[in-house]
Parts: structure tokens; sequence; C-alpha cells
């Protein structure tokens, strides 16, 4: 219940309270919804709120894991290493 709520939350915009929810779900690590995809979601957050430190180092953890983003994909591993890959790419002062 606090993902999907975590999810309305962000897709309203409202990233603090969002990252606050997910902050608080805890999953198994396992193929599926887990506790990749919650740290992908944490990632998100995280570079809405503008700290591409704490981006990178949740996404860096979900690409380690077999998470899906939903029930039926896409693998968290491939989108988050292509976030870390966008933020590698950014000039410096925009991170």
């Amino acid at each position: 219940m606090r993902l999907s709520l975590a999810v309305a939350l962000a897709r309203m915009g409202s990233w603090s309270d969002a990252r606050i929810e997910l902050q608080r779900v805890k999953l198994n690590d396992a193929p599926g919804v887990s506790n990749g995809t919650v740290l992908y979601l944490l990632g998100l957050a995280a570079e809405r709120m503008g700290n591409t430190t704490e981006a990178e180092t949740s996404w860096r953890a979900a690409a380690a894991t077999p998470a899906l983003l939903t029930e039926d994909g896409p693998p968290v591993k491939e989108l988050a290493e292509a976030r870390i890959l966008e933020l590698q790419r950014r000039p410096r002062g925009n991170q």
C-alpha cells in the first residue's frame, strides 16, 4: 500500500512526500516488484529533489537487483543504468 501511495504522490509531483513513503516500504530482494523497485524510485525522488549523489547511490543499488518496475516489467536494472549514464553526461554544474 505504501508503494502505491508513494507512486501516486510522485505522479502529483510531491517528491518529498513520496520519498518519505518509499523509505517506509519494506520489500524483499527478489525478482519482480521488490526492494530494487523501491531503490529505483528513491533514486527518482532524490534526483527530483536535487540530490544527484543520493540518486546515483540508489540507482547503483537498484541496478544490482533482478527487480521490475511493475509486475510485468521493465527491468529496474536497465532503467537505473540509463539514469546513471544520463547523470554522468550532464555538465557538473547541473548536478
